[in-house]
Parts: structure tokens; C-alpha cells; sequence
């Protein structure tokens, strides 16, 4: 302990003054050069400039931050992720920008992705610092994986793919616009007498039934029950399914005395 003080103040730079503040400003001149580098790589691969305003330039400055904060070594020979985290970064990057193949998580439903299938092709834009997972911009969206395939390098970089890129780290936090239908009373009521008449929603789709037809790609039971099994979930079957179950229902005596005792 000193004596005679009994009192310590924080002692910061001045607003506004750039020469104050050394250590932002070191830090502002590496990631501006990570980024014209990455840039500039990724514009002589593809034979075109990258407009300043394309949404593809907001994912390029924060991997340009986080790869300073996982590769670049100090003083002291560790990261500044490895000085917060305790230990090394280990995950493999990619060129950004680069077209791979990713692998659907498991806990999300192979009905999402339409066409059934684990894998698809993306761009990668990359790493998700706070949950450790690849980001991959397919189609208008950003998707998280943990498993990714590269490609040959004669497919790595497409130009038309990254000119489709349109979301941007912000917009992905905002919310669609709330999709408002008025219908005439009259739509309405003949909708609900439609609705009581139809004989496919008031048949119980037993268990038996999946088993003698088989499941259906792009149900969210069906789908559910294919990757954790039978009897794990209380979602509904799709019209689509209930409506080929009922064809093939009212093909056998059984199934039309089921069909006739729920009329």
C-alpha cells in the first residue's frame, strides 16, 4: 500500500483525438489492411472488382477481424484468442468467399432444405465467433454448419454466387414484415363448410399405416420420426402426407370402413 493516496481515477484519451489513443489506432491499421489484402486476393482469383457498397464487403471486415484475433501471434507468442480462451483456435478457415459443400446440423429437419438431402452448396462468408460454426450464405439466408467438404480449386470461386449474396450481418436480425389476408365473410364461410365436410383431416393416421405405406419426404412427423424413430414428437402430419395416406386408405375394404365409420 501507498501512502497518501486514497483516491485513484481512470485516466482516458480525449473524444475525438486520434494521436491519444495509440492502441485503437494500431488496432483500426491492422484490420484496414486485412481487409484491402483479403480484398485484393479475392478480386485478382476472380478477374473483377468488389464494389465498396456490396453486401459482401460487411461479412469481409468482420472475418478480417477475427482472423487477426485467432492467427496473429504477440509478443508473448500467444493469440488474443488463445490469451481469452486458454488454448489455441483449431478451426480450419477457408478462402473467403469460397464455394463448399456444408452439412445440414441434425436438429434441424431435412424439410427445411426442400430437396431432402444432407449436403448443399454455399459460399463460405466465415466463422460465427460466439458459437464456433461455419457461416454459409445459400440462397438469400446465412446457415450455421459444423461439417463442411471444399472444393476443387478449378470450383472454388464463382463470381455469379457471390454477386447473389444479399444479406448482410444486420439484416439478418431484423424481422419480416407481419403478411396480413382479408377475405370476404362469404370465403370465409364456405371455407369452413369445406372444412367440415373433408373426411381426410378426421381420419386417425395410425402407426400400422406409415408402416404398409411408408413415410413422407417433407413432413415434419414423418421427417422427425425418420431421424430419432417412432413416437418422439406431437407434431401434426402435412396435408400432403395425410392426403397420400387417405389414397392409399381408400384403396383397401379397411380402410374405407375406417373412412366411412369417421363420416
Amino acid at each position: 500500500r501507498i501512502e497518501g493516496l486514497d483516491q485513484v481515477m481512470h485516466e482516458n484519451s480525449p473524444e475525438y483525438d486520434l494521436q491519444s489513443n495509440g492502441n485503437a489506432e494500431v488496432g483500426v491499421r491492422l484490420v484496414k489492411g486485412m481487409v484491402r489484402t483479403m480484398r485484393s486476393s479475392l478480386e485478382r482469383e476472380l478477374g473483377f472488382r468488389i464494389p465498396a457498397r456490396h453486401p459482401l464487403v460487411a461479412w469481409l471486415v468482420p472475418h478480417a477481424a477475427n482472423t487477426l484475433n485467432w492467427m496473429i501471434k504477440g509478443h508473448d507468442g500467444m493469440t488474443a484468442y488463445q490469451r481469452v480462451r486458454g488454448k489455441p483456435f483449431r478451426t480450419r478457415l477457408l478462402t473467403f468467399g469460397e464455394q463448399c459443400r456444408y452439412k445440414v446440423r441434425s436438429h434441424e429437419p431435412l424439410a427445411a432444405t426442400g430437396d431432402g438431402k444432407r449436403f448443399h452448396l454455399g459460399t463460405y462468408v466465415g466463422v460465427d465467433r460466439r458459437i464456433g460454426q461455419y457461416m454459409i450464405h445459400d440462397g438469400d439466408r446465412i446457415m450455421y454448419a459444423r461439417t463442411i467438404i471444399r472444393l476443387p480449386e478449378a470450383n472454388k470461386l464463382n463470381k455469379d454466387s457471390l454477386a447473389r449474396i444479399k444479406a448482410t450481418p444486420w439484416s439478418l436480425h431484423v424481422p419480416r414484415d407481419t403478411e396480413v389476408v382479408f377475405k370476404e365473410t362469404k370465403d370465409v364461410e364456405q371455407q369452413g363448410l369445406k372444412d367440415k365436410i373433408t373426411v381426410a383431416r378426421q381420419v386417425y393416421i395410425k402407426a400400422s399405416d406409415l408402416v404398409e405405406f411408408g413415410l413422407t419426404r417433407g413432413c415434419p412427423k414423418c421427417d422427425h420420426e425418420i431421424s430419432y424413430g417412432p413416437g418422439r414428437t406431437s407434431k401434426p402430419h402435412s396435408h400432403t402426407c395425410k392426403a397420400r395416406i387417405m389414397g392409399e386408405l381408400v384403396k383397401t375394404a379397411t380402410g374405407r370402413a375406417r373412412i366411412e365409420a369417421a363420416t
